[in-house]
């Protein structure tokens, strides 16, 4: 999926971004440049099905944006 543009905002999905099904979607691993996409769908939690330092470190910025995080390894 390519760049969204939306008025003056660019809104970029992550890398392999797809809906898996209606509410419920996939994707790479998001980084901040994702937010204001990521924002738009009005996200409950974010799954992360890989642990590592650097997951951590975006886990800490995901949660100071509000979305709750859960991860398992």
């Amino acid at each position: 999926m390519g760049m969204i543009l939306n008025g003056d905002d660019d809104l970029v999905p992550p890398s392999n971004f797809a809906m898996v099904e209606r509410g419920i979607y996939r994707s790479g691993f998001p980084t901040q440049s994702n937010f204001g996409f990521l924002e738009t769908l009005n996200l409950r939690s974010i799954m992360l099905v890989v642990f590592s330092l650097i997951c951590f470190l975006f886990i800490l910025v995901w949660w100071d944006h509000g979305f709750p995080c859960f991860f398992f390894n």
